[in-house]
């Protein structure tokens, strides 16, 4: 959307372009202080086609991060996208979510991903079913709260806890990848024994956990 210098104002995306347009235009009584304004100062548009919704979405977040459009506030935030890191050295390896990769850091990143909901259920998920939920991974041979809990396999205590954690680590990076599904099939297989056990509601979790952890293929697509 332009203003009469040519300025670009917003950039958006729609299915139905005809009735994205139109809605700008009806019941603005309903509108926000920033429609209103953008509608008053709106002048011409320019539109390009896409294949598919999400190379819509991509276009639309890469011209908002060259362009800077004033009405886009919202999308400019670097928290658009997430993205799950991992470190790949040290003795104390992390997995967590990240807004911004960086370049030759010692991690790789996975993304991005829009739903940060999403990715941090799927992350929940995979800590519960491994107990990588270390309360002090720095910790010298010191048991954390959470061994003692059952949600940690001990990598607070070093041994061959340590090298586990490391193990699960590098089989998620394979399964982001799409090389290794060993941990789908784990959990399935934690899933039967829970099941196996009358113990519906661990079967239960074990379910939810492994449509989040799948669903992260489905977005990295």
């Amino acid at each position: 959307m332009k203003d009469s210098q040519g300025q670009i104002l917003y950039v958006g995306k729609a299915k139905n372009l005809k009735n994205r347009v139109q809605s700008y235009f009806r019941d603005s009584k309903h509108h926000s202080p920033k429609i209103k304004k953008l509608v008053k100062h709106l002048r011409d548009f320019d539109y390009i086609l896409t294949d598919t919704e999400f190379e819509a979405f991509m276009l639309e977040c890469q011209l908002i991060k060259s362009i800077k459009p004033l009405y886009n506030r919202m999308m400019k935030s670097p928290q658009s996208f997430i993205y799950i890191s991992i470190s790949l050295t040290g003795k104390h390896r992390k997995i967590d979510i990240a807004f911004n990769p960086i370049e030759n850091d010692g991690k790789v990143y996975f993304g991005p991903f829009t739903s940060r909901s999403n990715v941090e259920r799927a992350l929940r998920g995979l800590k519960e079913c491994f107990k990588l939920n270390c309360s002090n991974p720095n910790g010298k041979n010191s048991a954390c709260l959470n061994y003692s809990l059952g949600s940690c396999l001990g990598r607070c205590l070093g041994g061959p806890a340590e090298q586990q954690y490391n193990d699960i680590l590098d089989r998620f990076i394979g399964f982001l990848k799409g090389t290794d599904r060993s941990i789908i099939e784990d959990m399935n297989q934690m899933m039967l024994n829970a099941s196996e056990a009358f113990d519906f509601e661990a079967a239960s979790a074990y379910r939810d956990h492994i449509q989040a952890v799948s669903s992260l293929l489905k977005k990295k697509k």
